[in-house]
């Protein structure tokens, strides 16, 4: 019985993540060709697949939404998806496919022109906060214990302080100071945030740019980047009191995109990729690129610039 089960296992581990879809959604098998995964997040994967009754062989985006993900967020989003009336957030149970082509100047700008228009049109029709208070999870602060070598005790110190709610939507790796610090009165200038991580993303052709199990390890790297100082103020200015055990130089946004560039374009001439995506990686961006960048990044959110703002700058401009 024992080496049956053993054996079930060993032919469970040799199929890949495919396969393992396919078996747990047997439909997915009878419409599209799954070709493989390109991309995955906290609550999901996407693979890229065509369907088969199609003659040209369109391709989509499946984007599979694991288990433990409650299923009355996902009917909410999509609640949500219907009433805005058209897409304005990364998310879908199945949409057209984009090929990963050269990231040009020009193509670079279209898309963040639109980015920054969906985010404007948010704001005047007063969707986002809808979106925002809908999608946050309500949880309620996590108690600070005093903690020795024995049985931890919570501090009377501790006990009188109100217990603090504030909403931690968004991504993982694409959350601004504010919403990391637990900051009460967020305002759209969150979104404005995700999307200089998307930039950053593209102009230092790393992704995901930020990956960190948790909040505070999601601060350490905010911090390695920009400096303990800035962050530090950051926290004042939002009324937190931020600690380090040392000061962090911040790291000049120009300089670390065009290092981590040049890496991906060594690490892409090693591995024979394709002519294009050599050029791509190694093409120069100008200096309004990263000057736009570092206003969307701008860590306090009060001075950061806006979605309006960020479609008159010389970057975005034809």
């Amino acid at each position: 019985m024992t080496d049956n089960l053993i054996v079930a296992n060993n032919e469970k581990g040799k199929k890949s993540e495919v396969e393992l879809l396919m078996d747990e959604i047997p439909l997915l098998k009878e419409l599209f060709e799954i070709h493989y995964k390109v991309g995955e997040g906290t609550f999901s994967n996407v693979y890229l697949a065509t369907m088969k009754s199609n003659c040209d062989s369109k391709k989509f985006a499946i984007k599979h939404i694991v288990p433990t993900y409650p299923p009355s967020r996902i009917e909410r989003e999509l609640k949500c998806l219907q009433e805005i009336g058209y897409l304005l957030v990364d998310f879908g149970l199945a949409q057209n496919y984009v090929e990963d082509t050269q990231n040009n100047n020009n193509s670079i700008n279209s898309n963040l022109n639109d980015h920054f228009e969906n985010l404007f049109m948010k704001r005047k029709r007063g969707d986002e906060n809808n979106r925002q208070s809908q999608a946050a999870l309500k949880k309620s602060a996590v108690e600070s214990k005093s903690c020795c070598f024995g049985k931890p005790q919570v501090c009377s110190n501790c006990l009188l302080k109100p217990s603090q709610v504030a909403s931690r939507a968004g991504t993982p790796g694409y959350r601004p100071p504010e919403v990391l610090l637990k900051y009460p009165h967020q305002t759209p200038a969150i979104d404005v945030w995700a999307s200089g991580i998307m930039m950053l993303c593209i102009l230092s052709a790393t992704q995901p740019f930020f990956r960190c199990p948790d909040d505070t390890t999601a601060l350490a790297e905010m911090i390695t980047v920009f400096g303990s100082a800035k962050i530090q103020q950051c926290a004042n200015k939002l009324g937190k009191k931020l600690i380090c055990s040392e000061n962090i130089t911040g790291i000049d946004l120009m300089t670390l995109c065009q290092k981590l560039r040049q890496r991906s374009y060594n690490t892409s001439q090693q591995s024979n990729t394709s002519n294009n995506r050599k050029n791509t990686l190694a093409e120069n961006y100008p200096p309004e690129a990263y000057d736009l960048l570092s206003r969307l990044l701008d860590v306090d959110y009060k001075t950061r610039i806006s979605a309006n703002d960020a479609l008159e700058h010389p970057f975005l401009k034809p």
